[in-house]
């Protein structure tokens, strides 16, 4: 399941970082950390026909499918979920 993401990162000023990852589930939690942060982000999968951008879902399946079958990554994933539901409701009260 491990590969090569990159999570790319920017700022309205056009700060930009970029972060590269072996696994699903540390990708998402990146892009889900920049999201709450209010940041623009994307996931590309480099391969031999050019950098491929990933949608959320995409991502989200992938890290799923990762977790399911290593108890370290079920654990980030859980946390990163949990985080990002708990800063929906925080934006809601």
């Amino acid at each position: 399941m491990s590969g090569l993401f990159c999570v790319e990162v920017a700022d309205e000023r056009g700060t930009e970082a970029a972060f590269e990852v072996t696994t699903p589930v540390v990708a998402l939690d990146l892009a889900l950390r920049a999201h709450r942060a209010g940041l623009a982000w994307r996931v590309v999968v480099p391969g031999a026909e050019g950098a491929r951008p990933l949608a959320l879902e995409d991502l989200r399946s992938r890290a799923t499918r990762q977790a399911a079958g290593d108890p370290d990554a079920a654990a980030q994933l859980r946390q990163a979920e949990e985080d990002t539901s708990r800063a929906a409701r925080a934006a809601l009260s």
